[in-house]
């Protein structure tokens, strides 16, 4: 049951955002209707797949890149100082490579890539951060709880904040001679913030909305 709440979790900011979708369809917008466009579509496929009996590792994968690339273009746009922009680019491709060695190369397409799971996670706190500093820092009056974009910064530092967490614990456990039935007790956990980060999103869209 929490599975399936989980996994259809994301149509509920899906569905505000192509109700509100002509009074507000700007950057925004767009960015967060191809982000949980694309989680939804990753984890349905590989719900299905994995129901097939078939390595549905791939497909996380693919989704990993994806999500990657959206995240990293979001942060290329909302944020303001140029310095910045080029920075974003170099991490980019730097995690292109890692996911694309990682891939590959280290631990292949039928396993779990630690490493650029790691990457992505990282790369996406950082960039909160900025995006917080540069708001805290701005000389522009505004509430920050009436823009989309900080409900958009707060899902996403929940998200992946949680996220490299509970890879850590799954490591440690492994690393301590623990086995994979010991780890995916802690897959509960991961679905309800994923849960938790669409209610989170769909805040952000009500934000858009009322914008």
């Amino acid at each position: 049951m929490l599975e399936r709440v989980s996994l259809f979790s994301p149509l509920l900011p899906l569905s505000l955002l192509i109700i509100i979708s002509k009074s507000a369809s700007g950057f925004v917008w767009r960015a967060l209707f191809v982000f949980l466009g694309v989680s939804f579509v990753c984890d349905y496929t590989a719900k299905v797949v994995g129901l097939e009996g078939i390595n549905n590792m791939p497909v996380f994968h693919v989704y990993n890149v994806l999500v990657g690339a959206i995240i990293c273009y979001y942060y290329y746009r909302v944020l303001q100082l140029q310095k910045m922009k080029v920075i974003i680019r170099w991490l980019f491709l730097f995690f292109l490579f890692v996911s694309l060695f990682e891939f590959f190369y280290r631990q292949g397409y039928l396993t779990f890539n630690t490493f650029a799971a790691w990457t992505i996670n990282v790369l996406t706190i950082f960039f909160t951060l900025l995006w917080f500093y540069q708001v805290f820092f701005s000389e522009e009056q505004m509430k920050l709880t009436k823009l989309p974009e900080f409900w958009v910064n707060v899902g996403f530092f929940f998200y992946f904040g949680s996220t490299m967490v509970l890879t850590l614990f799954s490591e440690m456990i492994l690393y301590a001679g623990g086995n994979d039935e010991l780890t995916m007790k802690l897959w509960p956990i991961q679905l309800v913030t994923n849960i938790l980060f669409n209610l989170i999103i769909l805040r952000a869209v009500w934000a858009l909305k009322r914008a």
